[in-house]
């Protein structure tokens, strides 16, 4: 099977696989329907800490499901693993459950303790396998999670302890945009205002931070106790 995939043709390397469909389907398929009915599909991962949904954004490559892993060891259960759909409730902004295995390279799993070849595969066109492990717990309630903060993964540094600092409004409204999943359809015109008014809506109630994060596996268990911890001030 060939898979067109963003406007390009992709051949599987070992053949087609079930979960090919089911990516697509549960991707950036389920992005286009999230985004027709009106919700916000965010290009990041979600776990569950102290009642509220932590959603983990970055470009591709920055970690996003590595820490969720990590924060999911930790107790913290996942809620949703690349692909964060929002809803707009009386009460603020929900998250509901998505994708809840947190998608691997063969090298982090293995960090983590864990075969690769015993783990499915997400693409036949990629190393990538599905996390699944009593270990790290995935969320198991019913309806959706109010968010209660968003963080912006950038480049690990060389050294030194992980931080959080705040986003201004300014800087964090055209990084929700950049969330927006799937990036390969940007909006059109006439859909920018209504996006930019929900943006702005979440920007009032849920804080958005920056994490610096050093480099090295030694870095995880501190990055994950700052990220459960207390807001900055």
């Amino acid at each position: 099977m060939t898979l067109f995939w963003a406007g390009r043709m992709a051949e599987p390397d070992d053949g087609a696989l079930p979960q090919d469909l089911a990516s697509l389907f549960l991707g950036p398929v389920l992005a286009l329907v999230a985004r027709r009915l009106g919700r916000l599909p965010l290009h990041a991962a979600a776990a569950v800490s102290g009642g509220e949904a932590v959603l983990i954004s970055g470009p591709s490559g920055a970690g996003k499901s590595t820490l969720l892993a990590a924060l999911a060891r930790a107790g913290c259960p996942v809620l949703a693993d690349d692909q964060a759909i929002l809803d707009e409730t009386p009460d603020g902004f929900h998250v509901y459950r998505g994708q809840d295995r947190p998608r691997l390279l063969p090298d982090t799993l293995a960090q983590f303790g864990l075969d690769p070849v015993s783990l499915p595969r997400v693409w036949s066109i990629t190393p990538k396998r599905r996390l699944e492990s009593p270990d790290f717990v995935v969320h198991d309630g019913a309806g959706d999670v109010p968010v209660g903060r968003i963080l912006l993964l950038g480049p690990r540094t060389g050294g030194g302890s992980p931080a959080l600092r705040r986003v201004p409004p300014v800087a964090a409204l055209p990084a929700l945009e950049a969330m927006l999943h799937p990036a390969f359809l940007p909006p059109r015109p006439w859909e920018r205002a209504t996006l930019f008014r929900r943006l702005a809506r979440i920007l009032e109630d849920v804080p958005v931070l920056y994490l610096d994060r050093p480099d090295g596996w030694d870095a995880l268990e501190a990055t994950c106790d700052l990220v459960r911890g207390p807001l900055p001030s």
